[in-house]
């Protein structure tokens, strides 16, 4: 479904243009990229962005908690030494 709604050009056009969805991948970006802007901070941001978006949309039959705690653990074996977190 997701891939659908990826390729249709109507619903790129609208999260294109709809502001609070920008925002949100706007503050995701930034945390994600611990305050780096190179190519390869920005590549980790959307690998990370996209595992993230995938794992809350499968059917992995977890509570909130469980799945959070989860994400938290494997996302961290995925940055590189060192990272921080910015806001």
């Amino acid at each position: 479904m997701m891939s659908v709604l990826q390729q249709d050009p109507v619903m790129l056009r609208f999260l294109e243009e709809h502001e609070p969805f920008r925002h949100v991948m706007a503050r995701v970006n930034r945390l994600l990229m611990g305050g780096a802007h190179d190519p390869g901070a920005r590549v980790l941001a959307a690998t990370l962005a996209g595992a993230i978006g995938g794992a809350v949309i499968h059917p992995l039959d977890l509570d909130n908690e469980s799945l959070r705690s989860q994400l938290v653990k494997q996302v961290r074996k995925l940055l590189p030494p060192g990272w921080r977190r910015s806001e």
